[in-house]
């Protein structure tokens, strides 16, 4: 295993498993360089279980200042955020925020991506089929991008989470599903943003291959655009689960870089 970082983790501040100490434990017997936590942010909506409230968002930045300042000669810890296309708001005191869409806004309703195959099949039916989901998320997600300078993509196609459970939503080898999410994550790519590589849904027992699928790993590898490796972590056992699959998966492709966050900014190391 390559990769000592990570920056999409989360905490008993949000729907994680862990303290926010606990998880920096971890990375320490971990060997890790860095450790970043995402934890998610206040999205304002009724039915958002997990979103940080906004006086936890300010007792959770004030936690890690403090974690920041005792663990300095041990490790570097990044305070970050994982906001929504939903509320797409930018905080100042974070080291970097990673942008994703977990609720997507629709003129006939809000679709639920991420919580349960059932809802995300009303929303499908909603909207009149897979592509046209597909359509309306990838087109949001451009137009997040576009207007919201967050750093790093999370889990880009996130709406294929479900789809080796016995009920595929989204043809993969469909060509015109791919050249969606292709005109998607290009139209991303070239607003100078990261893709995560997230193995999150391997640890929670969705899928057996990390976001995105290979066919946009190619695809981002052949642009040059930047990726990083994430494990998504809601308990501290899980901080570097998948990594090694992920990163041979990488290597199959060609990638030799990966991004990581330092004390000096993003930075490239070798693969």
């Amino acid at each position: 295993m390559i990769s000592r970082s990570n920056l999409h983790t989360h905490s008993l501040y949000c729907d994680g498993k862990n303290s926010l100490e606990e998880m920096i434990g971890q990375a320490l017997s971990l060997s890790f360089r860095s450790i970043g936590f995402s934890g998610h942010a206040y999205t304002g909506l009724k039915n958002d279980t997990c979103g940080m409230s906004l006086g936890a968002t300010k007792q959770y930045f004030s936690e890690l200042s403090t974690l920041k300042e005792k663990y300095k000669d041990r490790i570097s810890v990044f305070s970050g955020l994982e906001i929504d296309a939903v509320y797409p708001v930018l905080y100042p005191q974070a080291d970097y925020h990673i942008g994703s869409i977990h609720f997507l806004p629709t003129i006939s309703g809000m679709v639920t991506i991420d919580d349960t195959p059932k809802l995300l099949k009303e929303g499908i039916d909603m909207l009149g089929g897979p592509l046209q989901l597909a359509r309306a998320y990838y087109d949001t997600f451009v137009d997040f991008a576009k207007r919201t300078d967050f750093d790093i993509v999370g889990h880009f196609d996130l709406i294929t989470k479900f789809d080796e459970q016995g009920i595929p939503l989204f043809d993969h080898e469909d060509r015109k599903y791919q050249d969606i999410a292709l005109a998607a994550m290009e139209a991303i790519g070239d607003c100078g943003k990261i893709f995560e590589v997230n193995t999150g849904a391997i640890s929670r027992g969705y899928r057996t291959q990390p976001y995105p699928d290979a066919f946009l790993l190619r695809r981002i590898k052949e642009l040059g655009f930047p990726i990083c490796l994430s494990s998504d972590a809601h308990r501290k056992e899980d901080l570097v689960f998948g990594f090694e699959k992920a990163e041979m998966l990488l290597r199959s492709i060609g990638f030799t870089t990966l991004t990581e966050l330092t004390d000096s900014g993003f930075v490239q190391i070798q693969f």
